[in-house]
């Protein structure tokens, strides 16, 4: 890819998307801005949804919760509860 542009190769990518997992991370991006983003930043830490793989939510957690001994219990207490309630795909949730 570096070397591409050197020497004026094109290159093409197919990339296929599949229209269900687009509304996966649809409906967890709104349910984290709508219902557990709210929460997490009243503690001063900030959430973000990084992907999904094989039914199992990635997210990050930064500010005070990347070092708050409590970060299992907000995680699996609050938002893993939450996202499985609301979507019944939902395996569980992990933090990168």
């Amino acid at each position: 890819m570096f070397l591409d542009k050197f020497f004026k190769k094109e290159v093409k990518y197919n990339v296929a998307f599949d229209v269900q997992e687009i509304e996966k991370y649809k409906e967890v991006q709104e349910i984290i801005d709508s219902d557990i983003k709210h929460f997490v930043h009243s503690h001063n830490g900030k959430i973000k949804f990084l992907g999904i793989k094989d039914d199992v939510i990635f997210v990050e957690l930064k500010g005070s919760c990347s070092h708050c001994p409590a970060i299992e219990l907000t995680l699996k207490g609050f938002i893993q509860r939450i996202l499985k309630e609301k979507l019944i795909w939902v395996e569980k949730v992990e933090k990168v």
